[in-house]
């Protein structure tokens, strides 16, 4: 484009500097040429049409024949000069119409120029705003980052919170649920085929041996068995007493109730006891749980209680708990019998016992742990506990059953009586109810699911009456009776909710 505008640019400066002396020398040329046209004037001052055509083709005709007499050297020049006027006119005319078209052209290509300019500086306004933008995104992309960055670790920590929080719900789960596995029903027949397993075995028993009762009225060996069993509570005094001087081999009921009041006491404590190496005392945790149930809710201590219950029996290790519980009972029941005169070794009795029994024993014991596991580890809700009634407490109709009264007669269910010993096992549910604050309401909302089953010391005069003669049944009875295990107020005291305060759980 450039090159155009230069070419043309110099064919335009060699036009002014040439034009001029052509167009002079044309001038010259025209100026010698007469004008012909011009008409002459008559004499009149005006020429007709017809004079002046004839007077104007005269003059043509004379510059006609005055033509030929030009030189031919200055006609063929001037031609020429004619010939390169219109080859410059026509290439003045060419180049006007180019550099015209070259202008154009150009006044495009300056506002395209113009226009680009224009745009490339919006686009470099948009690219320097674009990177300003730019710019500003990648520091919002970094905050974000670090937002992110903060949100997972909130996330993790809340994750992590959450997995802590979970678990911590679930072991308070374990405490506060109310549901428990076993229902009353389930343990109220446990505790009827434990008892009746106990008269059976104590029935089988007493006949088995009654022919072997007063073989041995005294010594020293009896002495001690005495001793022993009044040492251990098992048997009251009254029914050691009877076990002493009565004849047992015509009527073995007394052998049989001692039996049966015997193994009672002792499973009533294998039922409830928390460690087996404690004997007849409550341990620490039985301490400790007590007042727990006067300040916590039922579904805390409860939850407390079958745990303990639980680890403490991992943490004892006793494995053969139901065999050794087993042979206990032999014992006692070996005991028993050696009071009632029975002769022979207490080993070979005792071998003879575990011989034709060990089954019933093993059954009885199996009964217990399984109500201690139940109650104990299962049961959350509520507390189960079998009872007994202590002896030499007073009957009462509405917490105990007499074994020997008759279910018909109001006047023996109602009659006064003193209890000897408990000879099947009841039954109690306790719930402890809360309070606002934490604090119990009412320490303990008990309901009797069966009561236990006992026998009078009016069993025992009886029979007395029908052993001793009728005129010295006074001194002897007189003579034999020993004194009560309790006073009298402790008596009042049991007479009360208190009736099973023989247990000493809970």
């Amino acid at each position: 484009m450039l090159m155009l505008l230069d070419f043309l640019h110099i064919a335009y400066r060699y036009m002014t500097m040439a034009a001029p002396a052509a167009f002079q020398e044309r001038n010259q040329i025209a100026n010698d040429v007469p004008d012909f046209t011009e008409t002459p004037s008559t004499e009149s001052g005006m020429v007709s049409p017809q004079a002046s055509e004839s007077l104007q083709a005269g003059g043509m005709q004379d510059v006609a024949k005055a033509a030929p007499e030009a030189a031919p050297g200055e006609s063929e020049r001037k031609t020429a000069q004619r010939r390169e006027e219109q080859e410059t006119r026509a290439r003045v005319d060419q180049l006007q119409r180019e550099l015209h078209e070259a202008r154009a052209e150009h006044q495009r290509y300056a506002g395209e120029l113009e226009r680009a300019v224009a745009g490339r500086q919006a686009i470099k306004e948009r690219a320097s705003q674009m990177q300003t933008e730019l710019r500003q995104a990648c520091a919002k992309i970094s905050d974000l980052e670090h937002e992110l960055a903060a949100s997972k670790n909130a996330l993790q920590n809340t994750a992590s919170l959450l997995e802590t929080r979970s678990a911590e719900l679930r072991d308070a789960q374990a405490f506060l649920t109310k549901v428990d596995d076993v229902s009353d029903s389930e343990v109220l027949n446990l505790v009827e085929q434990l008892n009746s397993s106990v008269f059976q075995t104590s029935a089988s028993i007493a006949n088995a041996f009654r022919a072997g009762y007063g073989r041995i009225e005294e010594g020293e060996g009896i002495e001690q068995t005495y001793a022993t069993l009044a040492s251990s509570g098992l048997v009251p005094p009254d029914m050691l007493s009877a076990l002493r001087c009565l004849d047992h081999t015509q009527d073995s009921i007394v052998v049989q109730t001692a039996l049966q009041g015997t193994i009672t006491s002792y499973t009533r404590w294998l039922c409830d006891t928390w460690d087996f190496r404690v004997g007849d005392q409550p341990s620490l945790l039985q301490y400790i749980y007590r007042r727990m149930r006067e300040h916590e809710p039922q579904s805390v201590g409860g939850r407390w209680r079958a745990l303990s219950r639980r680890y403490t029996k991992a943490v004892i290790g006793l494995d053969e708990t139901q065999q050794i519980a087993s042979q206990i009972l032999a014992e006692h029941v070996v005991t028993v019998l050696l009071a009632c005169g029975v002769a022979g070794a207490e080993r070979d009795i005792l071998h003879v016992v575990n011989r034709r029994f060990s089954r019933a024993f093993s059954d009885i014991a199996g009964f217990a742990l399984e109500f201690q596991r139940l109650t104990g580890e299962c049961v959350v809700s509520r507390d189960l506990i079998v009872v007994t009634a202590e002896a030499g407490i007073a009957f009462d109709a509405s917490r105990m059953i007499d074994e020997w009264g008759n279910p018909k007669d109001m006047r023996s269910s109602t009659a006064a009586g003193t209890v000897l010993c408990t000879t099947q096992l009841g039954l109690v549910r306790e719930q402890g109810s809360i309070g606002r604050a934490g604090v119990a309401a009412e320490r303990v909302q008990c309901s009797i699911l069966l009561k236990p089953t006992v026998v009078l010391t009016t069993m025992l005069e009886e029979m007395w009456t029908e052993q001793i003669p009728s005129q010295t049944t006074k001194e002897s009875s007189r003579s034999r009776k020993i004194e009560p295990s309790i006073n009298a107020q402790e008596a009042a005291e049991c007479a009360g909710p208190k009736y099973m305060a023989s247990r000493e759980l809970v």
